[in-house]
């Protein structure tokens, strides 16, 4: 059976302190140039250019608007501008830019993910893309997500869910029922929390030392029992403390996790 969340999976207790503000946990919550490493983005999507890749530049600044950080609220307002008609370049330019936000300063594996999109794969993986993206648009979130995987890898080479859940997220913010919601190794790690949450979550034993690895291409079943359980959080988290909550203020707790023990 593909893990889902267990029955009554109740809210940790450390999550609820940090609701209620949204703007500045959610929406602010971003990195300034001193934080990524953007001339390495650059050099390479210069470099590729001769192989194919579409020709863009990434920053902290997308749409213009003088912003110093690229944060949630300025992917939010990019994802806007992609539609039916976005043409490649459009939705490549903002594909590096949420890879950019979800790297930091490290490349990890991003010169592999942009190779991916060279040659003659680009127009066909884009489409890919776009497609997921107006699935996620029309709430349709089991549609969106099963297109970017497949048994044991990516649809897309090295793009895995911690990636294009954060894709589908950005792209699905406006959506009034089922958005699409962040599902990364840190958030997982928080629901596994040693066992006694959700205790049979997908993982697999870290390579160095004891312990898991969280990261893991999530069955389709998987996310969307965890967007179920977000929402069924959010919606129990605005009763309690008396102020609407939105899931992703609960993937941000997740993310950041439980505070140190003493």
């Amino acid at each position: 059976m593909r893990p889902t969340p267990p029955p009554g999976f109740e809210l940790p207790e450390y999550v609820v302190p940090r609701l209620g503000v949204r703007v500045g946990n959610v929406v602010d919550h971003g990195f300034g140039e001193g934080q990524l490493n953007i001339a390495w983005w650059n050099d390479e999507l210069a470099d590729l250019v001769k192989e194919g890749l579409p020709e863009v530049r990434v920053g902290v600044d997308p749409n213009e608007n003088g912003s110093v950080k690229l944060t949630r609220g300025e992917l939010f307002t990019l994802a806007k501008t992609l539609d039916s008609d976005a043409d490649d370049a459009s939705i490549f330019f903002f594909l590096c830019h949420v890879l950019l936000w979800g790297s930091g300063k490290r490349p990890r594996n991003n010169r592999r993910r942009l190779r991916a999109f060279t040659g003659s794969s680009v127009t066909g993986r884009i489409e890919l893309v776009r497609e997921a993206a107006l699935a996620a648009r029309e709430g349709e979130r089991r549609e969106a997500y099963s297109l970017l995987i497949r048994p044991g890898r990516a649809a897309i080479p090295y793009l895995g869910p911690a990636f294009y859940t954060k894709f589908l997220y950005f792209v699905s913010a406006d959506v009034a029922a089922n958005p699409c919601y962040i599902l990364d190794a840190r958030v997982a790690e928080s629901l596994y929390d040693r066992g006694r949450g959700w205790s049979d979550i997908s993982r697999k034993p870290a390579r160095r030392g004891e312990g898991w690895s969280f990261s893991f291409n999530w069955y389709t079943d998987t996310y969307i029992g965890y967007c179920e359980l977000l929402d069924r959080w959010a919606l129990a988290a605005s009763e309690q403390i008396g102020v609407s909550v939105a899931a992703d203020e609960i993937e941000r707790a997740l993310f950041d996790g439980p505070p140190p023990t003493t």
